[in-house]
């Protein structure tokens, strides 16, 4: 028989129900960023892999002179602690939903090569670019998202600890550059937005 629920103490507020992490998402530590729960300093130690528009899926990945083509290869191939730099150039109708999740220690991280502008562009596949589903500790960092034709630049649907940090948005067509639902410590900051909708007003 399960016990009765007791009222509070005189002049006591009810104690906050604690929601309970997804599996494999660790609890905040002492010394994480206050906000979402992270390290203060991200140092994943697994692999780091390479894309570029003039690469080839075919490759190992894992060299600047033998990258892959496409995100949706990366997508598929990166786990917890790999770190793919996007050289620069236009990624076009590519297609991002990572298979696996990161930990806290080793996130999965997605960002600009040094110096050079990764731009993702052209005809969202699915109606979105970025599409992080029920995935936890993924940073996104350092990207271009510009002249997209609708959809959804960077989706987050049930996902836990995700960065989304230091990316460019300009020109979208559609009504949602970021779109973040039943999700959780979620971190969007130091982006610059620049118009969306239809300029024509349609």
């Amino acid at each position: 028989e399960e016990p009765a629920a007791t009222e509070p103490e005189a002049g006591l507020a009810p104690s906050p129900v604690q929601p309970t992490p997804a599996p494999g998402v660790a609890t905040p530590s002492p010394g994480d960023d206050d906000t979402i729960g992270w390290p203060t300093t991200l140092n994943p130690t697994g692999k780091t892999y390479y894309v570029s528009p003039g690469g080839n899926d075919a490759n190992a990945g894992t060299s600047v002179t033998a990258p892959w083509k496409t995100l949706g290869k990366a997508a598929q191939m990166l786990r917890a602690g790999d770190t793919l730099l996007m050289r620069g150039g236009s990624y076009v109708t590519n297609y991002f939903q990572p298979a696996y999740s990161g930990t806290r220690e080793n996130p999965i991280v997605v960002k600009a090569y040094p110096g050079e502008v990764p731009v993702i562009t052209g005809n969202p596949t699915y109606n979105v670019y970025f599409n992080v589903v029920g995935r936890a500790w993924i940073v996104v960092e350092g990207l271009r998202f510009e002249e997209t034709s609708g959809g959804i630049q960077i989706a987050a649907n049930g996902a836990s600890y995700l960065i989304v940090r230091g990316n460019t948005f300009r020109n979208h067509r559609g009504e949602t550059m970021i779109n973040v639902a039943a999700s959780d410590h979620v971190l969007i900051e130091q982006n610059s937005f620049d118009t969306t909708g239809d300029p024509a007003g349609a």
